[in-house]
């Protein structure tokens, strides 16, 4: 039987938030994989707000559900503040080289979720399909047993 992909758009501040906790009690213990951005990219006017979220709101929530979470993410020293409270919220970064991963948009997945973040434009496309995230699973599994440094 075929299943319909389920697509929703987000905008805005308060847009992003809803769609990186959509579903997020449903998915409880699972793992987030994801390719992240540095905080360079997000938009002059929202970079505070943004930051302030997913430095402590949002990873208290993940901690909550019992949600880890696995990325792939640009060295950077944007990034430093991430990298000191990892172990606290359950992360495992692996950096790669800036000159070869530089990212605009974050992309992540959690059970059958895939979301895509353009902080810069303030919106969000979340799929909901199993098919799709198995398929992103398995890239984000390929690049993470890559090298990170080259």
């Amino acid at each position: 039987e075929k299943k319909k992909v389920d697509v929703m758009y987000f905008e805005g501040v308060k847009g992003i938030k809803q769609m990186v906790e959509y579903k997020m009690k449903e998915n409880a213990g699972k793992e987030i994989l994801g390719f992240y951005v540095t905080d360079n990219a997000f938009s002059p006017d929202t970079k505070v707000e943004f930051e302030d979220y997913f430095k402590k709101e949002w990873n208290e929530k993940m901690l909550k559900l019992g949600i880890t979470m696995r990325g792939i993410v640009p060295k950077h020293e944007s990034m430093a503040p991430y990298r000191e409270t990892d172990s606290k919220y359950k992360r495992v970064a692996k950096e790669m080289p800036i000159d070869v991963y530089y990212p605009e948009a974050a992309i992540d997945l959690i059970g059958d979720i895939v979301r895509i973040q353009d902080y810069k434009n303030t919106q969000g496309v979340l799929l909901e399909n199993s098919s799709i995230a198995e398929t992103l699973r398995q890239i984000f599994e390929i690049v993470w047993s890559k090298d990170s440094e080259k």
